[in-house]
């Protein structure tokens, strides 16, 4: 199932890129009406997952997420951002950051299907398994 809803994803993917964003809505129905046509409505969650993955990866943007125990300052964000451009090579950065309580300091960077664990938890953790080697 998912390597069909891959394929609805790529197909739709590319008729989107040879059209332009004026003729997307008249696009979109008909590939929509061709996927109900051909009873593969219910695949529709995957295939908008896939659609995204397949959007990223060739437009080179990148979605993550960044969790701390308070916002980030904008000298840090930015840090986040460059690191995330270098190391990914992507274009454009979506970040969104959470605030999780359970995080005492530091942060935890999530993209892809990465993640970084920068916490002040891990990072004791961490020193506590080394300290029992």
């Amino acid at each position: 199932m998912k390597s069909l809803a891959r394929q609805y994803a790529l197909s739709l993917f590319n008729l989107l890129e040879s059209e332009s964003k004026e003729s997307w809505s008249a696009l979109i129905k008909d590939w929509t009406d061709l996927l109900i046509e051909n009873g593969d409505y219910k695949l529709v969650d995957e295939i908008i997952i896939e659609f995204s993955k397949i959007w990223d990866q060739e437009k080179k943007e990148l979605k993550a997420v960044l969790s701390s125990a308070y916002p980030l300052l904008d000298e840090s964000r930015q840090l986040v951002m460059e690191y995330l451009k270098t190391k990914t090579d992507s274009k454009m950065i979506s970040l969104k950051e959470e605030i999780d309580e359970d995080i005492l300091g530091g942060v935890v960077l999530r993209y892809d299907d990465k993640v970084i664990d920068a916490s002040l938890k891990n990072n004791l953790n961490n020193l506590k398994s080394n300290i029992k080697k």
